[in-house]
């Protein structure tokens, strides 16, 4: 399904902030534009939702409706949440003999 391998293509691609070339960004926003977001699923929207403002593509068609589909959803700026903590370099522990010698 072309609806389903889009979903999949733009969250992908938010995720890695990948800059889309502009012949295939004015082909997802026609399509997002159509009467086919419809058809799409509450998490499916979401995701092709949070990836077009991650994209920086302004759909209105595509925002009304999920202000349609899910009136309450907070949809500000903010609202991508905190994203990925960077983990803690990891460090071997020192042994006890090497710690005996350090002064």
């Amino acid at each position: 399904n072309m609806g389903q391998e889009l979903v999949k293509y733009m969250h992908g691609v938010a995720k890695v902030e990948y800059v889309i070339p502009v012949a295939l960004r004015t082909l997802i926003v026609e399509w997002l534009s159509a009467k086919d977001v419809a058809r799409l699923g509450v998490f499916e929207l979401l995701k092709v939702a949070t990836a077009a403002r991650r994209l920086g593509l302004e759909i209105p068609e595509l925002e009304a409706h999920v202000n349609l589909v899910l009136p309450y959803e907070d949809r500000g700026k903010n609202a991508f949440g905190i994203g990925r903590r960077t983990t803690a370099p990891k460090r071997r522990r020192k042994s006890a003999r090497k710690r005996k010698w350090t002064w």
